[in-house]
């Protein structure tokens, strides 16, 4: 099994909090400033979180130091380019929520939420799973048919996530493909990791170049 962390988000900048301002998302170590509001209380500083826009990535796994709050966002698209091998067995690469922080493989970690392709043997490229882990217990949400259809298909290139608090939509190159309202895992905030896994040696040869947070 293979996993290599090659980059951490270049994450978001800090901009000081006037009375009317929105809150911003700030770094993991800001200085806090006090900003006085109504009859002298204290504003409380804005949440860190991932910020909302666009990255342009180039390597096969990313990790988020910051989490999304599902409060603010509401929809994480991501751009994967993949050379499928004639024989992808025991590939995969896809995207894992953590509902904690993880800097780990995140499949490790006891609650996650996945959405990824996996390689199929025999040239037939490759196979959609969304699954989850709930307090160390795997579930499969949706594995399209699988193993009865061992068909297989090239991957998206745009995978869109549609999250609410403990719903999910995915949608493969803008066409729906799933979605429920509970997952079975609410998340009021979640880590992002994007992954490129072998379990065979041989190199992914996937890479993510697009992350959106909107």
């Amino acid at each position: 099994m293979r996993w290599s962390w090659l980059l951490v988000l270049a994450l978001c900048a800090c901009s000081d909090v006037g009375e009317d301002a929105k809150p911003t998302p700030i770094p993991l170590a800001p200085s806090f400033k006090k900003v006085i509001v109504g009859r002298g209380r204290p504003k409380p500083p804005p949440e860190p979180q991932l910020a909302i826009g666009t990255l342009e990535l180039a390597a096969a796994s990313y990790r988020a130091e910051l989490p999304i709050v599902l409060e603010t966002a509401r929809a994480l698209t991501v751009d994967l380019d993949w050379d499928i091998p004639a024989d992808a067995g025991g590939l995969s690469a896809g995207v894992v929520l953590t509902s904690r922080p993880w800097s780990g493989d995140p499949r490790e970690a006891s609650e996650w939420l996945s959405v990824k392709w996996i390689g199929i043997p025999r040239g037939q490229k490759v196979r959609l799973a969304v699954e989850s882990r709930v307090a160390g217990r795997y579930r499969a949400l949706d594995l399209f048919g699988w193993p009865d259809d061992q068909a297989g298909r090239a991957p998206a290139r745009r995978m869109r996530l549609e999250l609410t608090r403990a719903g999910l939509g995915v949608l493969l190159d803008g066409k729906e493909v799933f979605r429920v309202a509970d997952t079975g895992l609410p998340l009021d905030r979640a880590w992002v990791h994007l992954g490129a896994w072998s379990h065979t040696g041989a190199p992914p040869m996937a890479s993510f170049t697009r992350l959106a947070l909107e």
